[in-house]
């Protein structure tokens, strides 16, 4: 796990667990606020001189009917109304609070290790020349590389283009599984028994004699070639 993100779940737990705590708290303090109240006894000459000569007898509630109505009269006494318990809203906006900073932390985040990421993408990126072309033939514009060395004259480089044209189209067609470490006689190792076995055998004796033959290839010759190469490419 990246050091980041290890950062920002640490950060979530520990605003999570602080608006726990501070709920905990919250209730605890609502108990002892409204906890038991000590009793007192009252003595019987003291309540006499508090009472005085109030008579009580008169309030009795009268029975009740049938109906639960108050027969003597009186008015039935009024129920205390039960008011909905919002003790959980306390939590649930301490949960959204916790929610919006975390999701604030990652933005952040996210916006610090992408402008570094791209930076490095940019670092990292390969440096192709003619030499190591063959390394990376799937990423570079070979068209681009045929037109630059026929523009300099440099037939031999254009062969070689044409050959790595057909080496490419060989593995995005899945006959060949490329890699850079592998050398021509091994592809064709690969390409037995296939139907361009033979076109990519022949064109890889030429090619070869071309490259590694130290020979100057001249426009006549290159014309002469060209097609060939162009014709067993078509047919991958």
């Amino acid at each position: 796990m990246n050091t980041p993100f290890r950062i920002l779940l640490f950060l979530s737990l520990q605003l999570l667990t602080a608006a726990l705590c501070a709920q905990e708290q919250g209730e605890k303090s609502g108990i002892n606020e409204y906890g038991r109240v000590n009793q007192r006894s009252i003595s019987g000459e003291s309540w006499k001189k508090a009472a005085g000569n109030i008579d009580y007898s008169g309030d009795r509630p009268g029975e009740m009917n049938e109906k639960g109505e108050n027969q003597a009269g009186d008015s039935p006494l009024l129920n205390t109304p039960v008011l909905p318990d919002f003790s959980w809203t306390g939590t649930l906006v301490q949960i959204i609070a916790v929610l919006v900073v975390v999701a604030g932390i990652g933005w952040w985040i996210y916006k610090i290790m992408s402008m570094p990421s791209n930076r490095r993408i940019a670092k990292e990126a390969p440096h192709i020349t003619p030499d190591n072309l063959e390394s990376y033939i799937h990423e570079t514009d070979l068209d681009k590389y045929l037109r630059d060395a026929l523009a300099r004259g440099e037939y031999n480089l254009a062969i070689r283009v044409h050959y790595l044209q057909i080496i490419r189209a060989l593995s995005e067609k899945k006959y060949i599984l490329w890699s850079k470490e592998k050398t021509n006689r091994e592809y064709l190792r690969e390409l037995k028994n296939t139907r361009v076995e033979e076109p990519v055998r022949n064109i890889t004796g030429v090619y070869e004699r071309i490259w590694y033959g130290n020979r100057r290839t001249e426009q006549e010759d290159y014309l002469l070639l060209a097609p060939d190469f162009m014709d067993v490419l078509r047919q991958v």
